[in-house]
């Protein structure tokens, strides 16, 4: 599809949120912040200078794809937010995904560390699909911690051998869920992927979606595309991937 270059430049002079002044702050004026939040926040564990900046902007827009290293707490992040959501009156099950099941328990021993009072409440849905529904309808848990895989099963049909998205299956999810969470994002990073398209179906319901991940590329930019999409449905990259490509990349003639 051809984008024409008005297109283009619109989409590459248009404002955008910047996040980069609370980047900035000091340590001093990011307590100063959150000391002003109501409800104020509270922490199991004294959060780290770049977790207050991230909890910030998590609480200020409720989506946001945090590009942070390996052992710089996301995980914590992470629950500190489903936490302050649910002081907020935001009580259904946060979905964490994970991209595999060793990832399970150790979510699990995050939850006890950094929401101790969610923790025998919450979950995780290492059960066959239809167990996984009834947890989800009948025990609502605060936290329910799913792989990729068992995810994609509870919204997808296998037609023909493929598995296909279905939206009434994905609206079901996201009544019984408020927040979601993709722990290492880059796992739906294929754009013509079922996960990722499930992923779209799932988080469109909802107003709280996080990514988390040190690692959102390897030698290809066009996988940050499908994972911004994922978190602000074309906010920061563009509503396509086209006008994506259109915007940052070269044509070339093929061999």
């Amino acid at each position: 599809m051809v984008i024409s270059k008005a297109a283009v430049e619109d989409f590459l002079n248009r404002k955008l949120a910047d996040s980069a002044r609370v980047k900035r702050l000091s340590k001093r004026a990011l307590d100063r912040k959150i000391a002003a939040l109501d409800p104020k926040p509270r922490f199991e564990v004294e959060p780290w200078k770049h977790q207050l900046a991230s909890f910030l902007l998590g609480v200020k827009y409720g989506y946001y794809l945090y590009l942070l290293d390996m052992g710089t707490g996301k995980t914590k992040l992470s629950l500190d937010l489903i936490r302050y959501f649910r002081r907020l009156g935001y009580r259904k099950t946060a979905l964490v995904l994970v991209p595999l099941g060793i990832n399970l328990p150790t979510w699990m021993d995050e939850v006890k560390l950094h929401a101790p009072e969610l923790y025998a409440r919450s979950t995780v849905l290492d059960c066959p699909t239809e167990q996984k529904w009834r947890v989800l309808e009948e025990q609502k848990p605060p936290v329910a911690i799913c792989t990729y895989a068992g995810f994609l099963r509870m919204v997808a049909e296998d037609g023909k051998g493929k598995m296909k998205v279905s939206r009434t299956k994905a609206a079901r999810l996201a009544s019984l869920i408020d927040q979601i969470f993709y722990d290492e994002i880059s796992f739906i990073k294929n754009h013509r992927s079922a996960t990722f398209k499930a992923a779209s179906a799932v988080g469109s319901h909802l107003c709280f979606r996080f990514g988390l991940t040190g690692t959102p590329l390897d030698k290809d930019p066009q996988d940050l595309w499908s994972q911004f999409y994922a978190i602000d449905y074309g906010e920061t990259l563009g509503p396509t991937l086209g006008l994506f490509r259109a915007a940052f990349f070269e044509e070339k003639q093929s061999y």
